[in-house]
């Protein structure tokens, strides 16, 4: 079954994500400017510490959705990531 989203639904996404993102670049250069100048932290560590940062919040705000809901954004987020990358690669 597919999620059925009003206009401002999908205009409440739009609006929220793009001012969160923005807040992620500014909190995130200064939360991770100590570890970019740390030698026992990995360039690797640090972006996969960032994905998983991400990928908690992610859940975190799952939770307080419908089983139902959910569970439809859980099965598309694979499609949604490699769609990103796509776009940012190409």
């Amino acid at each position: 079954m597919t999620m059925s989203l009003s206009r401002q639904d999908m205009q409440s996404i739009e609006r929220v994500s793009q001012a969160m993102s923005s807040g992620f670049i500014m909190a995130g250069s200064t939360i991770m400017l100590p570890f970019a100048n740390d030698p026992q932290i990995s360039p690797l560590g640090m972006l996969l510490g960032i994905a998983q940062a991400h990928i908690d919040g992610l859940a975190s705000a799952l939770t307080t959705l419908e089983p139902e809901t959910r569970e439809n954004i859980i099965a598309t987020v694979p499609q949604q990531l490699r769609a990103i990358i796509e776009r940012t690669q190409g």
